[in-house]
């Protein structure tokens, strides 16, 4: 048998459904303000002002816990017991601003106004160095909808420093309908804004540490991983002898794998193609081209 629903909670782990034992007590329905909150006691909840009584208030679009003291007096905050609810999916979603980005450029210290940033811009690429904090949106949705790409800078000094953005890279590029998430981070001492989650953009981070470029490749397990990029055949038009040795061969293009040709377009009458066949013992075979 199906339990109704009547909210939502919006957790760090994501949207949890409430029974509809959930709200019985009112103090846990949040009222709109601090002072609804105030108002509703002695009054239309009818709950005595005592000592550790809870009632929950909206703050933005946070749930703020208030608890009195001994003597009814103080409603106190109390910060440990923070957390968001909405009656439905609809207040959910309303509780998301949109701000828009109309004009490409160089963005530091970007005043945050909405959890959700939508780029527009037609006349350039717009670059994001930092964005300001607030205590009203701690998480952001940055989405791409604009012309061009959108730069990322990590740890610019554009910006300042409880602003800037931690990255692994120097940069990030997220493509067109891409998106991307930041959450400000302050544990463990970093106070900054870091990427959690990332859709359109070529931004690895996971491949951090590869010292060349590589290849990106996928096992039968469907882990993703990185090989090295192997060059299977180049050329050399300055050859013309028809008679290199095996050594010769190994010094002139050394480490090579199995298949590796040289390409020598001048080498002997017609030109000439040596192919590494063993790459243990370095051995090649000639092949005379036509």
């Amino acid at each position: 048998m199906a339990i109704e629903t009547t909210g939502v909670v919006f957790t760090a782990n994501g949207l949890v459904m409430l029974n509809d034992r959930a709200n019985n007590d009112p103090r846990k329905n949040p009222f709109a303000t601090r002072q609804d909150a105030l108002d509703a006691i002695d009054d239309t909840v009818g709950f005595n002002r005592v000592e550790g009584l809870i009632m929950y208030y909206r703050e933005n679009y946070k749930i703020v816990a208030g608890i009195f003291d001994a003597q009814g007096e103080t409603f106190d905050v109390n910060n440990d017991d923070h957390f968001i609810l909405f009656n439905s999916l609809e207040d959910l979603q309303a509780e998301f601003e949109e701000q828009e980005v109309i004009k490409g450029g160089v963005y530091n210290n970007f005043q945050v106004e909405g959890n959700i940033i939508v780029c527009t811009n037609t006349d350039g690429k717009a670059v994001f160095t930092g964005f300001n904090i607030s205590e009203d949106y701690k998480i952001i949705h940055l989405i791409n909808n604009s012309d061009f790409e959108i730069q990322i800078d990590n740890e610019s000094s554009s910006s300042l420093e409880e602003n800037q953005i931690s990255l692994p890279n120097n940069t990030v590029s997220v493509g067109l309908q891409g998106t991307t998430v930041f959450a400000y981070i302050t544990k463990g001492g970093l106070n900054k804004w870091q990427i959690i989650d990332v859709f359109g953009s070529r931004y690895m981070p996971e491949h951090k540490g590869l010292t060349e470029d590589a290849a990106v490749v996928v096992s039968e397990n469907s882990v993703s991983g990185s090989k090295q990029i192997v060059n299977l055949y180049d050329s050399d038009p300055s050859i013309t002898s028809a008679t290199l040795t095996d050594a010769e061969l190994n010094i002139r293009v050394p480490g090579r794998v199995v298949g590796f040709e040289l390409i020598c377009e001048n080498a002997g009458d017609n030109g000439i193609v040596y192919k590494l066949v063993n790459d243990t013992t370095g051995v090649w075979k000639k092949f005379i081209l036509t």
